[in-house]
């Protein structure tokens, strides 16, 4: 099982410290983290910082085995997908911990150097709010969250998450592989609010028919934005 890996995540925490303008919006998959960033850097002339698109781009070819071994084993498996399915309900939440140091490590490295004062926002790509808050204040994280009518639909209520769910469906040798998959995602998500309460990070549950501009707004009065 992975674990924290102290040293690099004291390492990410001695450069993130310093850069006082940066923030983080977390949550679960559906609960409107991009939507918000982009609300938040168009009112707020805030740059945002995907973490998806460098977990799963520009830092893909980055994962050190001995440096990042949780990332660089779900990487670097033959169907990345299906190792993390694989994976117990415990066993899972273990690596995202320790997969969000090993990420802490590469964003502190990408702004080593960088104006500590530049405003920024980080969308998603965590998935242990309580290792994100051993990193930088509490007080500069959000953890997005859904009620539990509309969290039992994130997977089937628009097209682009129900052909990911097929996708699920056709992995190999895995038993009810989409019914592991939502189960483990539903932990997740479990797991980031009550971490979230657990570690005075802000948690705002949005409502299905709240504006974008509605959950921008309390969230930058959260981040002591507005």
């Amino acid at each position: 099982m992975h674990t924290v890996d102290e040293a690099l995540l004291a390492d990410a925490r001695r450069v993130l410290a310093g850069h006082a303008g940066l923030r983080f919006i977390l949550g679960g998959a559906g609960t409107g983290k991009s939507s918000v960033c982009a609300a938040l850097a168009a009112r707020h002339g805030l740059e945002i910082l995907d973490m998806d698109a460098r977990l799963y781009g520009s830092w893909h070819g980055r994962f050190d085995a001995i440096r990042h071994p949780a990332n660089h084993a779900w990487s670097s498996a033959v169907d990345p997908l299906a190792w993390q399915v694989a994976l117990e309900p415990g066993a899972f939440l273990a690596f995202h911990e320790a997969a969000t140091a090993e990420a802490l490590d590469l964003l502190a490295d990408e702004l080593r150097g960088a104006d500590p004062a530049r405003p920024l926002v980080v969308d998603g790509g965590f998935g242990s709010v309580a290792v994100v808050a051993r990193a930088v204040p509490a007080s500069s994280i959000v953890c997005l969250a859904l009620p539990p009518d509309l969290a039992a639909t994130v997977w089937t209520g628009d097209e682009e998450r129900r052909a990911f769910l097929d996708v699920v469906a056709g992995i190999e040798g895995q038993k009810d592989s989409v019914g592991r998959f939502l189960a483990l995602d539903a932990e997740m998500s479990a797991r980031m609010v009550a971490d979230a309460h657990a570690v005075g990070v802000a948690a705002i549950e949005r409502q299905g028919d709240e504006p974008v501009d509605l959950t921008a707004a309390r969230v930058a009065e959260m981040l002591g934005l507005a």
